[in-house]
């Protein structure tokens, strides 16, 4: 799906994108233009770009133009489908930003690499947030076909969010 935005960045050099993803957006002209290069770094295929967006993944989320970089980073790592995100997306689910968590367990499923249990008990972990986490975590647990949580997930059948409740039905 971020495919769709790959015509709004492509007069964004890689360069240029690398040189602000990380700036202070108080030093930017155009602090929006950190979003865009997010975007522009999840349709590269350079390690450096991949270091800067696990990078990005960490900005602080207190600033608006930070945050939404953030969120833009976490999925393009998904995107990227590189194993090596998975502990910055994992790091990411502990997050009070629900659209940063939805957006790693997205880009988790997407990577599409084994997980450990461990791995398993942070995404089912997920499932104490709002209804649309919980359906986003339900979701990707069914497309992983990861069975653990079972119960849990059950139980969310009947839960009184129709959304929630339909997921947990499918799953």
């Amino acid at each position: 799906m971020p495919e769709r935005f790959d015509n709004l960045v492509e007069g964004l050099s890689e360069e240029r994108a690398l040189s602000v993803i990380l700036a202070d957006p108080d030093t930017l002209e155009r602090p929006v233009d950190k979003y865009m290069a997010a975007t522009r770094l999840g349709a590269s295929d350079t390690d450096i770009s991949l270091e800067y967006l696990l990078k990005a993944s960490d900005l602080n989320p207190e600033n608006l133009y930070d945050r939404i970089t953030r969120r833009k980073a976490i999925d393009a790592l998904g995107r990227r489908k590189n194993a090596r995100a998975l502990p910055y997306l994992f790091k990411a689910l502990r997050s009070d930003d629900e659209a940063a968590v939805i957006n790693a367990i997205d880009s988790i499923t997407k990577i599409g690499a084994p997980l450990s249990e461990q791995d398993h008990d942070k995404l089912l972990a997920t499932l104490n947030g709002e209804a649309i986490q919980q359906r986003a975590v339900i979701q990707a647990l069914c497309r992983m076909g990861i069975t653990k949580g079972l119960q849990a997930i059950k139980a969310k059948a009947s839960d009184a969010n129709p959304l929630v409740a339909g997921a947990a039905k499918a799953y």
